[in-house]
């Protein structure tokens, strides 16, 4: 007995059904577990991005690969160009090995210590807002050699600068701040990190140029807070500080540096 074989059309059903049946299942998971879903596919992200811009980081001169951290999308450091490239010469000088960081957003500036930094640094990125995804797969922006780790953190916990104590061992070479930006937040974080700090270290602010608002221009996407003002009071009992400001009217950021006696 013959029977009729239409090989294409059936390969074509076949692709029909196990689309429908993949789409089924996505549309299956979002609906069913739609922070799993979302934590996959960031998971998935960073695996690949961090993977890619290690590669590229390591294969790029100092300021090309200072420029693709800038510009990353998915890693992208909110930092004006001249500020943050003075801080990482002052970083190439000073060869850190303990670096810890307060306030870390995407994980930008992670990247960009890490490249200033001692090969055989141990760095510390914090911030309150980390995703599990990142405080797994940020650590991949450092190099092989150095030990990084990410931790979602609340920098205003009094079990925290024990915690980081613990885990570096010894004093800080570089600390820098960029979490709470209120007067009292910024206070606190130096207050509480600052001891840590070794002499000879350098302790670094971002946001110390008033925003539009705080110069009565209405508000915009810059939001300095209380770092100004706690940066001036900081400056009268530092005569050493540095401001490292690309533009004395520009709407916030602004980097202030301080050598620890």
């Amino acid at each position: 007995m013959e029977h009729d074989f239409d090989a294409p059309n059936l390969v074509a059903t076949q692709v029909r059904l196990l689309s429908a049946a993949s789409e089924f299942l996505r549309s299956t998971a979002k609906s069913v577990a739609p922070e799993t879903t979302r934590y996959l596919a960031e998971f998935r992200y960073l695996w690949r991005e961090t993977a890619s811009l290690r590669r590229e980081l390591d294969k790029a001169p100092f300021e090309s690969a200072v420029a693709s951290v800038l510009a990353h999308p998915g890693f992208r450091a909110e930092q004006i160009p001249s500020e943050i490239l003075e801080l990482l010469r002052t970083l190439q000088a000073l060869k850190p090995v303990r670096v810890c960081e307060i306030g870390a957003r995407r994980g930008g500036t992670l990247a960009l210590f890490a490249l200033a930094a001692a090969p055989n640094a141990r760095i510390l990125s914090m911030d309150i807002a980390f995703s599990h995804a990142r405080t797994l797969l940020n650590p991949r922006l450092g190099r092989p050699t150095q030990t990084v780790a990410c931790w979602k953190a609340d920098s205003h916990d009094p079990s925290l600068p024990s915690k980081v104590s613990a885990w570096f061992g010894d004093k800080l070479d570089f600390l820098f701040i960029d979490g709470d930006h209120s007067y009292d937040g910024v206070r606190m974080d130096y207050e509480r990190f600052s001891p840590m700090v070794r002499a000879g270290g350098l302790i670094a602010f971002h946001d110390i140029s008033p925003d539009s608002l705080t110069r009565g221009h209405g508000k915009s996407a810059s939001d300095s807070g209380g770092v100004p003002r706690f940066w001036a009071e900081l400056k009268q009992q530092n005569p050493q500080a540095i401001d490292v400001i690309d533009d004395p009217l520009q709407d916030g950021f602004g980097l202030g540096l301080i050598t620890v006696n």
